[in-house]
């Protein structure tokens, strides 16, 4: 608490007769100045009630800056407060209101910790003007509580005169503002006997605006750490020179100013965000306008766990009692929508049945209950249009005959001609854009969280062939990164639990991991671990990839995974139906070894139900990938029974958003354990590409000092691996920089294959392969093989090999050779793209197996398969000896004989995995 500032006896000076003047606008923190200037300077016209609005904002704005400064010094110096970081948890996911920051300021008060504000909390520091608008307010509150709704003057002379203004402080003038905003934002029967509107006339402006003016100006004239320290935003760090770039934020100017920084301040800093400055010109704090800090990841477990249950009980009790309006039961939907919000909070079955119990004892129903079959109640809610759907296969149906583009191109002004094509089409829009904004405001929106709705355009320069709406957390660390979204097409109506991938991939490079997907894979592997039985009466999808593909003792994926995963939909990802799931990968999602990356849940499709059994063969039968392998292109009949089933539809989006919604309130929870924002992750990568250009320099010096003969050998290749992570410098930017320094000829011995040897190398290649062909000639099958065909894979693929074929397979069985002539014997198996089940055979493959990855033609490490092109697994073992050498070759016999006996069980392996 380096420079804490110590007051000249404010208390005596604003008790005393004396009058501290207020200082110009431009004096104070721009946060202040704006709202001081109308007050200080009225426009001539602004009438009362303008100018009330004007004494509002800045009282509101003064709060929220004393609140800004004192978190910052609790989170820089105090001694950790678990009641306060409850309350940060409670506020973590939505916009904390005025009442919400007056509470914190009084939790502030009370927390031991030494503070610049101090003196305006002690019990001697009182202001006359404040106690005098709180004792006005109070006497024209009772008058209006009286009756009275004008004409107050002559009333409120009487009452004072029998009263006197007991002494007040800063605490005691927000208690009666925060009144007087609640009656002015919501006078609807705020005033009593009888209960009415606020009375908001010039006459109680009259009567009030002096008194609130005095009371702040007194306030505000009295705080001098207003003006004595300097609000400045953080542009940009130099940590070399321990400097940093900042914009003084005082009156109506922004000034660039240059601060010399203290070195525990280096690492502290953040760009983008607000600190104060001492009279040394130095950081004293951070300023947390208008915002609430983090969770303190230290103890947020622990908080987390401990609050969240309370805070989703009045929820569920909401829930319960709106289920028993109907006919004092809970059916088994009801149950399970009950059971998925609960999850949320780890409340398991039996507390749940508690708060039932509790719920039908306030309304008076007795304790005891079933729950019963689900069944059809009174009409309540959204209500889904099957129409919507046909518009859509109508759309289709007439683009099949005609050219699209006569049914798509959007004609200019054409929208509000009632039945043009542009008129229906935005009425479809605004027809399920209001439908989907009832399913968020009574299946998502509660008191804990607030969701954000976000449709896409009926035209972009054509009628739009879907419906899509993202439905996202209002305020939360991670913004739009795990989204729900709501599909109504021509295929039928789905919703999707999916990540924003841009912005996971942008939080994975930021903290240099991938730890955020792993853990949400985990989380939904749990929910859907708990809901089993519930879930497998419905058509859910899930995709996804495994992390056994990640090759294992390479430094570059240990190091950059984070630039390295796949993401969707660039890359192929595992897709299986809810059986096959719990079947085939279950047990590696719960573990973390199956990365779940997007559910969706098929609209009104029960996969029991007969009217449904014919489209479930086109779909197994269906050979595409994506979506497709959902409700194929080529049913017809299926979205016409989906939308024939409008309440089913509602039922299964009602249970899919419940689920995602707590899948996604859970991975919230975790990235407030572990600190992590989309906020934090674009400034690291802002301060990332600040910092680029000094990083650049900092891994060439160090590749010029572990180059020798222009050559980086292993050993100083793996130390510049380790530099390059060490110092935050990206991968794929070192690769640049690499190629940059191949070009001047530097060879990096990075393990990487070459496709060129000397014409001896070629013979003792041959020899090796020629020899052991001859000697277990009976073993191979479908061999094309010549020395031809070698030297030509050699040159386009980097391996020297033996190529067999089956009907649907090849594979490769010889050598790969690196830059300083280590040879790894091989055996490369290719797929077919006609084939796709090949993809998850050779997936599963590389899962059960030891030393089985996927590589490109020319032994690159691929972290997927796709299935567009021929895809590939490869295993490599390392032969102890040298290119040309003829110790320990015997070994390298035993070696491709194993690699053989690995290709004889893999083709009746794999193909047996497809057929399972």
């Amino acid at each position: 608490f380096a420079s804490t500032y110590v007051p000249t006896e404010p208390e005596t000076q604003a008790s005393s007769n004396q009058t501290i003047e207020l200082k110009p606008a431009d004096s104070y923190p721009q946060f202040l100045a704006q709202p001081l200037s109308k007050v200080q300077n009225p426009k001539q016209s602004m009438d009362g009630a303008s100018m009330h609005k004007a004494l509002l904002d800045l009282g509101e704005a003064v709060l929220v800056y004393l609140t800004a400064v004192m978190f910052g010094e609790y989170r820089q110096s105090w001694q950790l407060n678990e009641d306060m970081e409850a309350e940060f948890y409670r506020n973590a996911k939505r916009k904390p209101s005025f009442g919400v920051f007056l509470g914190f300021l009084r939790r502030l008060s009370k927390v031991e910790g030494d503070s610049i504000l101090d003196h305006l909390f002690q019990k001697k520091t009182v202001f006359e003007a404040v106690s005098q608008f709180v004792l006005v307010f109070d006497q024209l509150t009772q008058m209006i509580n009286q009756g009275a709704d004008e004409n107050f003057q002559p009333e409120l002379a009487k009452g004072l005169a029998n009263r006197t203004a007991s002494k007040k402080g800063l605490l005691q003038f927000y208690d009666a503002f925060i009144t007087m905003r609640n009656n002015y934002a919501h006078p609807e029967d705020k005033a009593k006997n009888p209960d009415r509107k606020w009375p908001l006339g010039e006459d109680y402006y009259q009567i009030i605006n002096p008194y609130v003016t005095n009371a702040l100006e007194e306030l505000i004239a009295n705080i001098n750490v207003l003006t004595e320290y300097k609000p400045v935003l953080i542009e940009g760090i130099d940590k070399a020179q321990q400097q940093a770039q900042a914009i003084v934020q005082t009156g109506s100017d922004s000034v660039a100013n240059q601060i010399n920084l203290q070195s525990q301040m280096v690492e502290m800093l953040q760009v983008d965000s607000h600190y104060l400055l001492d009279h040394q010109g130095q950081i004293y704090t951070r300023l947390f306008y208008n915002e609430v800090p983090a969770l303190e990841p230290s103890i947020a477990q622990k908080i987390i766990s401990r609050e969240k249950a309370k805070m989703l009980e009045p929820v569920l009790k909401k829930m319960i009692h709106e289920f028993l309006e109907d006919d004092a039961e809970i059916d088994q939907d009801e149950y399970f929508t009950l059971q998925l919000t609960a999850q949320s909070a780890d409340i398991h079955n039996d507390d749940l049945t508690h708060i039932i119990t509790k719920c039908r004892k306030e309304l008076g129903l007795e304790e005891s209950f079933e729950i019963i079959e689900s069944h059809q109640t009174q009409v309540r809610g959204p209500i889904f249009n099957g129409w919507w759907i046909n518009y859509f296969l109508l759309r289709q149906g007439i683009a099949e005959l005609f050219s699209e583009n006569k049914i798509s191109d959007v004609r200019k002004g054409k929208s509000e001609e009632v039945c043009s094509s542009e008129f229906f089409h935005q009425l479809i829009w605004t027809e399920i854009t209001a439908y989907v904004k009832e399913l968020k405001e009574q299946f998502l929106d509660d008191e804990i969280q607030r969701w954000t709705l976000l449709p896409n355009k009926w035209q972009m320069g054509k009628l739009t062939g879907y419906f899509w709406a993202q439905l996202f957390p209002e305020e939360t660390p991670l913004g739009r990164v795990f989204s729900t979204s709501i599909f109504i097409h021509n295929s039928g109506a789905i919703v999707r639990y999916i990540p924003h991938y841009d912005k996971l991939r942008t939080i994975s490079s930021s903290f240099k991991n991938i730890n955020l997907l792993i853990e949400s894979s985990k989380i939904c592997a749990k929910f859907l671990d708990d809901n089993k039985d519930q879930l497998m009466n419905y058509e859910i999808l899930i995709d996804g990839w495994q992390l056994s593909l990640i090759p294992e003792h390479k430094k570059e994926y240990d190091y950059f995974l984070n630039e390295f995963y796949p993401d969707y939909p660039k890359k192929y990802i595992q897709e299986f139906r809810l059986p096959s799931y719990y079947e085939k990968v279950h047990d590696l999602a719960k573990s973390g070894q199956y990365l779940i990356y997007e559910i969706t849940w098929v609209s009104a499709l029960n996969p029991t139900d007969s009217v449904y059994s014919n489209a479930r063969k086109m779909i197994d039968e269906c050979q595409e990938i994506g979506f497709e392998t959902a409700i194929p292109r080529n049913s017809k009949e299926l979205p016409v029974v989906i939308s024939s089933r409008p309440d089913e539809v509602v039922k299964s989006q009602q249970l899919a958003l419940k689920l995602f919604s707590s899948i996604t309130s859970k991975i919230t929870d975790y990235a407030i354990e572990q600190g992590l924002s989309e906020k934090e992750a674009l400034l690291v990568e802002r301060q990332y590409i600040e910092a680029k250009g000094g990083l650049t320099k900092l891994v060439k010096n160090k590749i010029d000092e572990v180059i020798v003969d222009n050559e980086v050998g292993a050993d100083g290749y793996d130390a510049l691996l380790q530099f390059v992570y060490e110092n935050d410098f990206k991968f794929n930017d070192f690769l640049e920089l690499k190629k940059e320094f191949e070009g001047k000829g530097i060879v990096f011995h990075d393990g990487s294959f070459v496709n060129e040897v000397n014409e001896n190398d070629i013979e003792w290649l041959d020899i090796c392969l020629d020899k052991f062909v001859n000697q277990y000639q009976e073993r191979f099958t479908g061999l094309t093989d010549d020395k031809e065909k070698r030297v030509k894979e050699f040159q386009n693929s980097l391996h020297y090999s033996l190529k067999m074929r089956t009907d649907d397979m090849t594979a490769y069985l010889g050598f790969r050779i690196t830059y300083d002539r280590c040879i790894f014997a091989m055996l490369r198996i290719e797929g077919h793209w006609k084939n796709p089940g090949q993809l998850n055979a050779f997936m599963f493959w590389v899962s059960d197996k030891t030393g089985w990855t996927s590589v490109d033609k020319k032994g690159n490490y691929n972290l997927y398969l796709t299935g567009r092109k021929p895809f590939s697994i490869e295993k490599q073992i390392k032969w102890p000896g040298l290119l040309g050498s003829d110790e320990n070759k015997e070994q390298l016999d035993i070696i491709l004989l194993d690699l053989l006996h690995e290709w004889e069980n893999a083709k009746t392996g794999i193909n047996n995995l497809i057929t399972r």
